[in-house]
């Protein structure tokens, strides 16, 4: 009997020096929430259980949360009021420095078919690039027929990340509803033309020129080819162009005793073709290929989206490829607008300069 009494005093002393609920419990848990400072990144120790909490970093540090700034792992352990231990750890990953040199837009373009539509991931950075689209695919572009946002994440060489998304919008039957055409009005010189885009359709309209320019007018004043597209608020999408040309010399036509020269037949037939640009995106040069009518004067210059010329070079056509350096080391990052014009011919590529 006196051995039964000393074994039940001995268990009663043993789990009064125990915690009986810390023994049962588990359901304290903790974990670390990382979030921006100005002098590094704050890490908070956010811990389920019963407070008054007890820290212990592994830096050292008591508080509940800490600021770091350099790369590496840190831990905490926690302690609740009924004794209850949790731990976790958070890796602090040094970063590149990309200058917001890495971004992704999506380029919509036109299939085959009115059903479906070339989704492209253009991306600036260092390539090669990873894509992870929303519909799972791992290729730059997709092509979708289905109304609905679509979304991708591209990671470059240096682990840069950036994403951007594309919203597909469902075509009304518009029964031809919506047309476009250009009406040219004279301005306050002879040598420029307003060019003014008229739709039909519900308003607001996106418009997007030859030249790069989305307002509904623009002012052009070089002889060539001027189009642009237009989307209403529906979606419905229309184009036009328009052609401006040379002005002739009306004192030439009753000049006497002098003979007009003809015509040269092979400028009628004159072309720009199959133009080549790179690097995209450009840093210090930019070199330029094209297919041009074998003595064609060609006059290649670089623009920002306001018009703003940038460079100006003049070339003639060669027979196969016509190729030309333009140094842009001087010319600020951003997008800018290669242009390409011969007489009526005007062709234009957007570019990147980083």
């Amino acid at each position: 009997m006196k051995r039964i009494k000393y074994i039940v005093l001995s268990l009663i002393i043993i789990m009064g020096l125990q915690n009986p609920l810390s023994a049962q419990r588990k359901d304290c848990i903790t974990k670390i929430l990382p979030r921006r400072a100005d002098s590094g990144v704050s890490l908070t120790a956010r811990t389920r259980g019963v407070s008054p909490f007890k820290y212990r970093w592994s830096t050292g540090e008591t508080t509940q949360s800490i600021v770091v700034g350099k790369p590496g792992k840190y831990c905490v352990k926690v302690e609740d009021a009924e004794g209850c231990m949790s731990d976790a750890c958070f890796e602090l990953r040094e970063k590149p420095d990309h200058d917001g040199k890495c971004r992704t837009k999506i380029q919509p373009k036109r299939t085959g078919t009115d059903k479906e539509v070339e989704l492209v991931a253009r991306s600036t950075g260092k390539a090669p690039f990873k894509y992870r689209w929303s519909t799972g695919e791992t290729t730059q572009s997709i092509v979708v027929n289905k109304p609905g946002k679509y979304c991708v994440k591209v990671e470059d060489a240096e682990g840069c990340m950036s994403d951007a998304c594309f919203e597909l919008r469902e075509k009304p039957d518009h029964d031809g509803k919506c047309r476009t055409k250009i009406q040219p009005k004279r301005t306050g010189t002879d040598k420029e033309v307003e060019l003014v885009a008229r739709s039909t359709g519900k308003a607001p309209f996106k418009y997007r020129w030859s030249t790069g320019e989305t307002t509904q007018s623009i002012v052009v004043g070089k002889p060539g080819k001027y189009c642009v597209k237009v989307e209403d608020a529906e979606g419905c999408m229309s184009d036009a162009c328009f052609v401006l040309r040379k002005k002739r010399d009306k004192r030439k036509k009753h000049l006497e005793g002098t003979i007009q020269p003809r015509a040269n037949e092979n400028q009628e037939n004159a072309y720009i073709r199959d133009i080549i640009v790179y690097p995209n995106p450009i840093q210090d040069v930019v070199h330029i290929e094209m297919q041009a009518s074998e003595g064609l004067p060609v006059q290649v210059e670089i623009m920002d989206m306001q018009g703003k010329v940038y460079q100006k070079v003049n070339l003639q056509g060669q027979s196969g490829y016509t190729q030309v350096e333009v140094p842009v080391q001087d010319i600020k990052s951003g997008q800018y607008i290669i242009r390409v014009i011969s007489d009526e011919i005007v062709q234009t590529i957007r570019v990147m300069k980083i």
